[in-house]
């Protein structure tokens, strides 16, 4: 599945170069991208996931909501959420 959202990035969004994954995981999204030349950074409510994508030399946010994401004006073109749960208060 990621090599694909890749593969559609680089036909319909040619002069992107970073990237936020929303619900990252333990960053196999953002391993894939750095690969194919993004600069990825993620976004993760699990605070173990956060530490092993922190290790792996990305950038990462720990919230469990995207209002509280902190992402300045104009420095990430894309916003991925390949995979995130819906959480209810």
């Amino acid at each position: 599945m990621f090599r694909s959202v890749l593969r559609l990035l680089a036909r319909h969004a040619k002069d992107v170069t970073t990237l936020v994954d929303v619900g990252c995981s333990y960053g196999s999204f953002l391993q894939h991208a750095r690969i194919s030349g993004y600069h990825g950074s993620g976004m993760e409510i699990v605070p173990e996931a956060v530490a092993y994508v922190r290790r792996l030399g990305f950038y990462c946010q720990e919230t469990a909501f995207v209002a509280d994401l902190k992402v300045p004006d104009g420095s990430v073109d894309i916003i991925s959420v390949l995979g995130a749960l819906r959480l209810d208060p």
